[in-house]
This record gives C-alpha cells, structure tokens and sequence, in this order.
C-alpha cells in the first residue's frame, strides 16, 4: 500500500510539471514489467527495450492516467501493444523469406521457367545451397516441396511433431537465405560488371 500511495504521489507530481518524479514509477515497477516482458517475447527481441518503450509511452500519456487504477497495469497494456507490433513485424519478416523461398524451391523442383536472369542465377545457387544441407534436411526439402507433402505426413515420416517439423523448415529455409546472400555476394564481388559466370 506504501508503495502505490508513493507512486501516486510522484505521478500527480509528474503531472504538475515535475518530471524528475517519474523515476520514482520506474523504480516502482521497472523489475515487474521487465520479467512480464521477458517471459512473453521473442527470442530476439530484448525485454528492456520493450519494458523502456512502455514507460516512454506512458509517460506521454500520463495525464491520461486516472489515479488509483493500477498505473502497472496501463504499463502492461503499452507493453503488450508493442510486443504484438513486434510479432506481427517478425511475421511478415518471416512470411516474405517463407513466400520467396518457397517460390525459388518450387520454381526449380518443379522445373518451372524462371523469370529473368537473375531468377536463373538465384535458382541456381538456391540448387547449390540444397545440396550442401546434410541428408536428412534435403529429404525434408526433397518431400515438402517437390512432393508437397503435407506436415502432417512429414512430423509421421520423421517420427516427430508437428511444431518440430515447422521449426526444422524454418530454419533451413533460414540457412538457404544466408547461404544464398553468401553466394550472391561474393559472386557480386567478383563479377562487378553483372557478368555473372556458370555457378
């Protein structure tokens, strides 16, 4: 009780011009929020900097703030808004790398045209890329794309689940992405006129 009748003051105090009195909030509530953040985020994504962002929030809106209701809880809300943008930022982050993946391992397990040279530069070092992955990872990439299993099938294929199956996926379509821009940089590098030679 001490404790809220203390905050209360220092945001009234915050409220009648005296900023300094917010450091009084954050002392108060910055370990609570911070292990609510941690507990919720993505894995790369740092808890403080989401806990500061929603005490920056707050504070420019603090004489919107009705006194004794719960001035943590409009912390977790700033909080929990700025966690669910940054979610949905490593969703489309992640669905754009999925789609274009995905389009390369199609066009080329499917033996599609390609669109442009640049398509066949990047088909073809996409190629390079799948070979190198070990065995098991190729017989994934091998049965999603080109016999479009479902991942049901695989997760009883591979004796595992679905989740893992998703994850697996991911993160060699991550491994391809970074072994693409390797190459394609190097080959960028050495080949600075555009005259790009046989992979």
């Amino acid at each position: 009780m001490e404790t809220n009748v203390k905050v209360e003051a220092a945001i009234q105090a915050v409220k009648e011009g005296h900023v300094d009195q917010y450091a009084v909030v954050v002392d108060a509530y910055q370990d609570g929020l911070l292990a609510w953040v941690a507990s919720r985020c993505l894995p790369e994504t740092d808890p403080r900097e989401i806990a500061h962002i929603a005490f920056l929030e707050a504070f420019k809106r603090i004489h919107r703030y009705e006194p004794n209701t719960r001035f943590y809880s409009w912390l977790v809300t700033f909080a929990h808004m700025r966690l669910r943008a940054e979610y949905n930022s490593k969703y489309r982050q992640h669905k754009n790398q999925r789609d274009y993946l995905n389009h390369l391992l199609v066009s080329e397990l499917e033996s599609r045209p390609v669109d442009s040279d640049d398509d066949a530069l990047k088909s073809a070092t996409l190629r390079d890329c799948i070979s190198a992955l070990p065995e098991n990872q190729r017989s994934l990439v091998r049965l999603r794309y080109e016999e479009k299993s479902r991942i049901e099938s695989l997760a009883g294929v591979f004796g595992t689940s679905v989740s893992v199956i998703n994850v697996q996926l991911y993160r060699i379509r991550k491994r391809l992405r970074d072994c693409m821009d390797r190459k394609l940089n190097l080959s960028s590098t050495a080949n600075p006129s555009g005259n790009y030679g046989p992979i």
